[in-house]
């Protein structure tokens, strides 16, 4: 079993922010009294947003690829916010190269949202198929990040996605900067077929067309991870973390046309980037 590294110098509990950004990003029939009674039954459990210090470590064993990767990956992307719902992460077509230098290398990811949410039906909404055809909005680049052992830390600054890709809530979102502390080693390379086995599942982990379940390939190639973090401004005000395994993205090798990957909560859990769990897992 590989060892997993997460060293975090201060940090606090998660539930209050979580209860005030899933309450205040949700829509719902009648705001005003459901934000009433938000406030009365959460009174007590509301505090300062939480804080930390973090540092993501890749396991002992990681090294960087020694090869040049060039190609297309899918970013799903949990947070806080989602509140562990797997139907509400969010989706990006990922242009990536790494050039392998001496200790490491330099990442370039030019990443592009994808559509998230059904405006008519107020719900999250899975891609018809990994394609730039369903992403909108402005790119959002790293260009040339310094990768160190398997480690990078990308600063992508200000980012805005737009409402139509918010899986959360359907409103525009604002974060700066964007921070992505990840580890990308050996396993980045794509295989020689992206495809997954299986029938496939829909976002409720039933079987469905044109999506595949993540967990029929668990543990392959051609993919890597990061840990999100930064300061959301839009549309409320919260921090996030890297470093406490609520916000984290993962990256899987994709060809255009390819069925959406759907990730399992486990995923996102049991990711190198993600602290390791107290049974050690």
């Amino acid at each position: 079993m590989r060892t997993r590294h997460v060293v975090v110098r201060a940090a606090s509990g998660l539930s209050g922010a979580v209860a005030v950004a899933t309450t205040v990003l949700g829509g719902c029939p009648n705001p005003s009294g459901q934000y009433q009674d938000f406030l009365s039954s959460t009174a007590d459990a509301r505090s300062a947003l939480p804080s930390s210090d973090a540092t993501i470590a890749p396991p002992a064993d990681a090294r960087p690829p020694t090869e040049l990767i060039e190609g297309t990956y899918q970013a799903s992307c949990i947070t806080v916010l989602s509140n562990d719902d797997v139907a509400k992460v969010l989706r990006f077509y990922a242009d990536v190269k790494f050039v392998p230098e001496s200790g490491g290398g330099k990442l370039t990811l030019k990443l592009q949202a994808f559509k998230g949410w059904d405006a008519a039906a107020t719900n999250p909404k899975v891609p018809a198929s990994f394609s730039r055809s369903e992403t909108v909005g402005a790119s959002i680049n790293a260009n040339d990040v310094k990768v160190v052992g398997a480690q990078f830390n990308a600063n992508l600054g200000l980012i805005d996605v737009l409402g139509e890709a918010n899986s959360i809530s359907g409103r525009p979102i604002t974060i700066d900067p964007l921070i992505l502390q990840g580890i990308i080693d050996q396993n980045a390379k794509p295989a020689a077929s992206t495809s997954d086995a299986g029938g496939g599942a829909d976002a409720s982990g039933e079987g469905g067309a044109g999506t595949t379940d993540a967990s029929t390939t668990a543990g392959g190639t051609g993919s890597f991870c990061a840990a999100l973090g930064g300061s959301l401004t839009k549309p409320i005000t919260i921090t996030l973390q890297p470093g406490d395994g609520s916000n984290i993205c993962l990256f899987r090798s994709r060809k255009e046309g390819d069925p959406i990957v759907l990730h399992k909560l486990e995923d996102f859990k049991k990711s190198p980037c993600s602290p390791p769990t107290p049974d050690g897992g």
